[in-house]
């Protein structure tokens, strides 16, 4: 074997540094070697594509078969004449967008395959390493894309003329004229670009272009009439070399006028030929609480029966607000209102929804009078408000009320009525007022007397002006009252509704009649006669006698008095006395009926009333015996003759006795003794 000398040389590129062994034949052919094995080669290219021969760069004769080559690395995409030593591409594409360490270069830095070739001696008696590289070169194979083929980018309303808002950027994998050269907004074609109102739209991604041309002049004419009049495209250059696409709002925005657009934008690459797409740019326009809530109407009304259950709807108002979301979001709240609006009723703050809360007595509130505020939940808040006048329909449920008072000089007091006997017929005694809570129909009150009694009812006044749910009545006399038949009348007045079914009610009133000094004393007999025994003690009671008075009170009490008989002169005071109050009848003498037999006289009563009324009788006292007087002959000494002979029983003469008491105690009997 032939004696190797090793020789150190150095071969310099890219400020890297390789040691080459070289064998001694070769060592002259190398010398020459300054650089790194370096080929270009465009990506996408076919199979077997040359690249370079690396014997002829390395100034290796061939041919003699004596050397070879090798590739020791980068064979996924080269490959090697291991006799020729041409380097060429293998079935595998390249690309270079594809390449793990070309993918973040998007710029002119090169990108490369790095590969390894060795050059081997006969029999491998000896063996050099050479290091190459293979640029690959950019070609326009890459549409510039956008992230979405569909972009969206919110605008507030109302924002001023000259704001800017930062676009998507579209990616080209491609790089230096291949790259990215400009942006264009083109406005959707066959519309208005957007939507008005709130109404919907959509729009489909614009699928990729072929390779772009360059357009013709009248392409870009339409392109540019087409472009939006309320936005702008502005493309800035940043500080790394990109370009920013950038809208521009030259026009007023109203989203309630329109709350979208749909416009086109377009990138184009600046490779030959080149390559362009589009995506859709949507502006949306977002709402800023620009409006107030409106109210459909300023007043709403509405009538609710009276006694409606907890719950029962009543009306809905209505407010609309042309912002959205919390902008246009409207809650109703009471506004002016009562301390009674809020107790009675309820309002859904979300639905507008009137409603009843506690049940309304239309007796206490007939009319309810508030304002309702319709407020958006935007900051700060936009308010509208609306009148609602609430009217209660009355429902029959009051019964009629029956109020009796006095009237005049009769009084009335606890319900009692005193009304003097002698009042004429026809005469008010009382004011009766009938009176009832509900309205219409339900309030119209009739009202009676009921039972047989002496009182009728009258208007108290036929004005037309009178409610017809109060009304006034007097209680008139329609009889005599006479105090001695009846004194006492339960007067029950009814009243009755004309509501369906009806409702009635009743009250009474106690009628006292009062006495009038209309009736004199009465004795039972005209003529009393009384037996009095004679011999009477001074001061003894004769009789007693006793008047009556129908009347009551001082009419009917009765002092007694005696007088003379019209039949006599004599004043019985002589004799007799009577006791005022009691009308005992007393003897002051002794009576002697042997002397007088009898006395008549007078008793007269008289009541208290004014004027006082009087009514007499006539007492007769008969004085009875007693056995108070002997027998008495009349005289001393009676004188017969008797003729002889006479028969037994023959009268022989009379004797005259006389006793000067009376009846059984003058009846005598004689005896001869």
């Amino acid at each position: 074997m032939r004696k190797m000398r090793i020789l150190l040389r150095f071969v310099h590129c890219c400020c890297c540094c390789f040691l080459l062994l070289l064998p001694p034949p070769l060592w002259v052919s190398l010398a020459a070697a300054k650089q790194l094995l370096k080929y270009r080669l465009a990506e996408e290219g076919p199979a077997d594509i040359r690249i370079g021969n690396v014997a002829s760069d390395l100034g290796i004769v061939t041919g003699s078969g004596e050397v070879t080559f090798s590739l020791e690395s980068g064979s996924d995409y080269l490959k090697i004449d291991n006799m020729t030593g041409e380097l060429s591409t293998t079935e595998r594409r390249i690309d270079r967008e594809k390449l793990p360490q070309c993918q973040m270069i998007f710029d002119e830095n090169e990108c490369f395959l790095d590969f390894e070739v060795s050059v081997i001696g006969p029999s491998q008696s000896w063996v050099d390493l050479f290091e190459g590289r293979v640029i690959i070169l950019d070609i326009n194979d890459n549409t510039p894309t956008f992230p979405s083929p569909v972009l969206t980018l919110t605008v507030e309303e109302n924002r001023p003329v000259g704001t800017l808002y930062l676009l998507p950027t579209a990616t080209d994998r491609d790089f230096g004229r291949n790259g990215i050269e400009r942006y264009e907004l083109l406005q959707e074609p066959g519309g208005d670009g957007g939507r008005r109102g709130g109404g919907g739209g959509s729009a489909a991604a614009a699928p990729e272009s072929a390779p772009y041309a360059g357009g013709s002049k009248r392409r870009q004419e339409a392109e540019a009439a087409a472009r939006s009049s309320v936005f702008e495209l502005q493309v800035a250059d940043t500080l790394d070399g990109e370009k920013q696409p950038q809208l521009i709002v030259k026009g007023a925005l109203d989203r309630e006028q329109r709350d979208s657009y749909e416009l086109s934008l377009r990138v184009r690459d600046g490779g030959d030929p080149a390559r362009s797409s589009q995506a859709i740019l949507r502006v949306l326009i977002t709402d800023v609480n620009d409006n107030s809530p409106r109210f459909e109407k300023s007043v709403y009304e509405a009538d609710l029966a009276e006694n409606s259950s907890p719950g029962t709807p009543i009306l809905q108002l209505r407010a609309t607000d042309l912002d959205v979301g919390v902008n246009g979001q409207i809650e109703y709240v009471f506004g002016a209102a009562t301390e009674s609006v809020r107790r009675l009723l309820r309002l859904d703050e979300t639905s507008g929804w009137l409603s009843v809360l506690h049940r309304i007595d239309r007796e206490e509130v007939n009319q309810l009078r508030f304002t309702v505020m319709a407020r958006d939940r935007g900051q700060p808040p936009k308010t509208d408000k609306a009148t609602v006048v609430l009217n209660i329909r009355d429902e029959n449920d009051n019964v009629p009320t029956i109020d009796i008072r006095k009237i005049g000089r009769i009084p009335l007091r606890d319900g009692v009525a005193s009304v003097a006997e002698d009042v004429l017929v026809d005469t008010p005694i009382a004011l009766v007022q009938v009176s009832d809570r509900d309205q219409g129909e339900n309030g119209v009150v009739t009202c009676t007397v009921v039972g047989d009694v002496p009182f009728q009812l009258k208007p108290a006044s036929e004005g037309e002006g009178e409610p017809q749910n109060k009304r006034k009545y007097f209680l008139h006399t329609s009889a005599p009252l006479d105090y001695e038949a009846v004194r006492d009348y339960n007067v029950v007045i009814v009243a009755v509704d004309s509501g369906s079914p009806s409702l009635s009610s009743n009250n009474s009133l106690l009628v006292r009649v009062g006495d009038t000094n209309d009736n004199p004393p009465m004795f039972s007999q005209a003529v009393l006669e009384v037996s009095f025994p004679e011999n009477n003690l001074p001061g003894e009671r004769v009789a007693t006698v006793v008047a009556t008075d129908a009347d009551s009170g001082k009419n009917a009490e009765i002092t007694y008095s005696l007088e003379a008989s019209p039949l006599s002169s004599e004043a019985p005071s002589s004799i007799f006395s009577i006791d005022p109050d009691s009308g005992d009848v007393s003897v002051q003498a002794v009576l002697d009926r042997e002397q007088r037999d009898t006395y008549e006289f007078q008793v007269t009563a008289r009541d208290k009333g004014v004027p006082s009324l009087q009514g007499s009788t006539t007492v007769v006292v008969r004085v009875s015996d007693r056995n108070d007087n002997e027998p008495r002959f009349m005289q001393d000494v009676f004188t017969f003759y008797v003729k002889e002979n006479l028969q037994p029983n023959s009268p022989v003469g009379m004797v005259t006795v006389m006793d000067f008491d009376k009846g059984r105690n003058a009846e005598l009997s004689l005896s001869i003794q």
